[in-house]
């Protein structure tokens, strides 16, 4: 299961939540006539990252006489507007939300300061929080050279959700078990099952709405967040577990003793051709599409299957997105099987059977 995190600049953010606490306790408007702009993910007032700045504006508003100016920004120019104005020390956004995919540049670059004073603060004047709330790859994500950089905001967990009814059909299970000549069964053992899964729910009504539909549903749009997906889908052929970091364990991308790139192994491209051949059962719009619209066709039941994080979770339950309340399946990213062949020689040729 791969985890993303997304980071708030938190020399600011975690400061103007400090000092709203500290405004609250001695009845002040210490931020009375400032206008703090936000630079954000755009997604609107109820987006994943932007709602939450929405929902609290007016409350942080009153408390400290301050205004706030949310400023959405697409994911594709996030880093570049971020970087751009930290670099020439422009000014223009006063807290930013990027990704933590960024930590590196931020951090790096001396733009962000650590925040072990303020987290060991007891004095009561920061609001308190436990960094082992999160699990610990989170946890770990948080710090950087043994320093803590992040505060606790939004993270993913990458899992595979289903439909109920469509995996407990009778009729589908008899047609599956004739073509693929093993059950229907949730979860999915394998990557190997979950695209079969894949293929045999595709371009047929198995929902019943009079239109053919789709096996899966994945957001593809270049500059946007569909790197995620693959990297969900990537981690069970290549990455393995270990007590640390190293060449061969808990790392995807490079090697981090000699900053080999990992994409060209075997594992990488057998990962690859498999997302091609998971694509065959998307709708070909989705070449095009961001989180949002992939959300929208999973949860208005076009999809029997979906790699995503835990958003899918939360708003199948609301009636005016969802026609799934009550028929979702879920369970962690299926292992990828060992090869059948000979032992390969190197450990990255080697693949992690979960």
């Amino acid at each position: 299961m791969r985890k993303n995190s997304w980071l708030v600049v938190v020399s600011v953010i975690f400061i103007l939540i400090a000092t709203s606490s500290f405004a609250l306790a001695q009845d002040k408007k210490m931020f009375d006539g400032i206008t703090v702009t936000i630079a954000t993910l755009a997604g609107g007032v109820k987006g994943p990252i932007s709602g939450p700045l929405y929902l609290y504006r007016q409350a942080w508003e009153e408390l400290t006489g301050g205004k706030v100016n949310i400023v959405e920004i697409p994911f594709a120019q996030l880093p570049t507007k971020i970087k751009t104005d930290l670099i020439t020390g422009a000014g223009k956004y006063d807290v930013m939300e990027p990704c933590g995919t960024m930590y590196g540049d931020l951090i790096a670059g001396n733009f962000i300061i650590p925040l072990d004073d303020f987290y060991n603060d007891k004095s009561g004047k920061y609001p308190a929080w436990d960094i082992n709330e999160e699990g610990p790859p989170l946890a770990a994500l948080y710090k950087w050279g043994g320093k803590l950089y992040g505060v606790l905001n939004d993270s993913d967990s990458w899992i595979v959700y289903g439909r109920k009814d469509a995996f407990a059909n009778p009729d589908y299970q008899k047609k599956f078990k004739e073509k693929y000549g093993y059950d229907l069964t949730w979860p999915p053992k394998n990557t190997d099952q979950y695209l079969d899964y894949c293929d045999f729910f595709n371009g047929w009504d198995w929902n019943g709405d009079g239109k053919d539909d789709y096996g899966n549903v994945m957001p593809l749009r270049v500059g946007a967040q569909g790197v995620f997906y693959f990297m969900a889908w990537l981690a069970p052929y290549i990455t393995m577990p270990g007590p640390k970091v190293d060449a061969f364990h808990n790392t995807s991308f490079f090697n981090p003793e000699t900053m080999e790139p990992a994409i060209n192994n075997p594992g990488s491209v057998k990962a690859l051709e498999d997302y091609v051949r998971m694509f065959q059962s998307a709708p070909k719009g989705s070449l095009g599409w961001d989180l949002a619209e992939g959300w929208d066709n999973f949860l208005k039941g076009h999809a029997a299957v979906c790699i995503n994080p835990g958003d899918i979770g939360s708003l199948a339950q609301e009636a005016e997105k969802s026609i799934i309340k009550g028929k979702l399946l879920c369970a962690p990213i299926p292992t990828r099987m060992r090869p059948t062949t000979s032992c390969p020689s190197s450990p990255r040729e080697r693949i992690w059977n979960r």
